[in-house]
């Protein structure tokens, strides 16, 4: 799995095949000793020259002796220094064959041995800066297959895997000796196995989904095989992409939930409009009370098809990210008293005590201001809507550690546990019937939450069923 170790093998790889038999032939020591007899031979020769120039010569005998020693003793020492200097090249020789390119042959030798030991050592050296490219070249190859967010294995012509990024590693669970092993122990799906049958048939790319239902969470991957290589000569393995497509997947189901969702919310106040408007127009508007009512009832329903469209104006800008951060931070007491008031008549009317804590003047937070008073307001509004008449709502702010709380407070008629995870979720109702008749869009609390994320806050909700909940509203404080 890991490219540098790839790209040693490769180094020895790319030496050993011509090297070895290099390595084989010098390491025989007849050509060396051949060489040594041969010049040898020459020096006998020579020896023999000598006595007969010297017998032409006429020269004495103790003359004669001295000619030959000397010419002896010059050709051994020659013989000695040619043997050294063949040995030497022979063990450099050798060491380059084992991949040692670092070794050198001498070169201060007579003419031809000389060159000879220079070809040696430019040969190591082209051949260090071929391995060297190389490697850098498979490095930087690994590198780019490593960093793909797509999963990525590569087999060889037996099925087994030659290749595998740390995403393919990750979405399969391949153990860390992946690397020889055959793809299907890795890979673990009939799907992947039937296209890999079809492409080893075709010669062609092949496409195809599956779904990894033995890991948690499930995932759903598309894959693409392509054979390696010319089909032509054989088969000579595959390359096999794998995409991870859950987020896409899950975000294609929410948006079709959030379509039907929507559809359905402004398709129940459109049919109540609709069938008001044909009730009057089919005589109801000659009787006086009774057009008085249905107006009022198209009045209400039309007011709730705005306040949900404003509702996912909102809801659209805050996920955009469209917020406009104020230059200076602003006292979170402030957001508390715009919110508080917005919401006094409404709790009135309804018989409710709406009650604010004096909280810290020094809280300062820093956002945008509109979005977190909409965001109060949700709150308070959630709390007057659930809240019977004469109960009592609550708002206290607060500051703990870094950070200011708003904590809304009502004594409604609370959230069962088993829903607390999802009422911040778009569109849902604890009680759905309650809700729209109170004009609820079922978008508030997740604009509240929104908001929160966005601000860099958070949420949370304490509650019990029959008693009333608690809704906190926690924001970092400003630096």
């Amino acid at each position: 799995m890991s490219s540098r170790s790839e790209a040693s093998a490769i180094s020895s790889s790319r030496t050993r095949p011509s090297s070895a038999a290099l390595a084989g032939s010098l390491d025989d020591g007849s050509g060396l000793g051949l060489t040594v007899l041969k010049t040898r031979f020459v020096l006998i020769c020579v020896a023999l020259a000598v006595l007969s120039i010297a017998a032409s010569a006429r020269l004495s005998w103790p003359g004669t002796l001295m000619a030959v020693v000397v010419a002896a003793i010059a050709g051994w020492v020659t013989s000695a220094a040619i043997s050294r200097t063949l040995r030497e090249q022979i063990e450099a020789t050798n060491r380059i064959a084992e991949g040692d390119l670092r070794a050198r042959a001498p070169t201060f030798a007579p003419a031809e041995l000389g060159r000879l030991g220079r070809a040696l050592n430019h040969l190591a050296e082209r051949q260090a800066a071929q391995i060297g490219a190389l490697t850098s070249n498979r490095n930087e190859l690994g590198a780019v297959l490593d960093s793909v967010a797509d999963g990525l294995l590569a087999t060889d012509s037996s099925d087994q895997i030659a290749h595998l990024n740390p995403e393919a590693a990750r979405m399969f669970d391949a153990p860390r000796d992946a690397v020889g092993r055959p793809f299907w122990e890795v890979v673990r799906d009939v799907t992947v196995s039937d296209l890999m049958n079809q492409v080893k048939n075709d010669g062609r790319p092949a496409e195809g989904a599956l779904v990894l239902a033995h890991v948690s969470p499930r995932r759903d991957l598309e894959v693409r095989i392509s054979p390696k290589g010319d089909p032509a000569t054989g088969w000579g393995g595959a390359v096999l992409i794998f995409r991870d497509v859950t987020r896409l997947h899950r975000l294609e189901a929410v948006r079709r939930d959030f379509v039907a969702n929507v559809s359905h919310e402004m398709k129940t106040p459109l049919t109540s409009i609709q069938g008001y408007v044909e009730t009057l127009q089919s005589g109801a508007l000659e009787d006086p009370e009774v057009a008085k009512e249905f107006l009022e009832k198209i009045d209400r329903n039309s007011k709730n098809l705005g306040y949900l469209v404003s509702d996912l104006l909102v809801l659209s800008r805050v996920e955009a990210g469209g917020i406009q951060v104020e230059a200076e931070p602003f006292g979170a007491f402030t957001v508390v008293s715009e919110a508080t008031a917005m919401c006094a008549d409404k709790a009135r009317e309804k018989g409710l005590s709406l009650h604010v804590s004096p909280g810290p003047r020094d809280a300062l937070v820093r956002g945008d201001r509109d979005l977190l008073v909409r965001a109060l307001v949700n709150l308070l509004d959630n709390a007057i809507q659930y809240t019977k008449s004469g109960g009592k709502i609550d708002v206290g702010l607060a500051k703990h550690d870094s950070r200011a709380e708003v904590t809304v407070k009502d004594t409604g008629i609370g959230i069962p546990p088993n829903e607390l995870e999802r009422v911040f979720e778009r569109f849902y109702r604890v009680d759905k019937a309650r809700s729209r008749a109170l004009g609820g869009t079922g978008l508030g609390l997740a604009i509240v939450k929104h908001v929160a994320e966005r601000h860099g806050g958070s949420i949370r909700v304490v509650s019990e069923e029959g008693k009333g909940s608690a809704f906190t509203l926690s924001l970092p404080l400003a630096s």
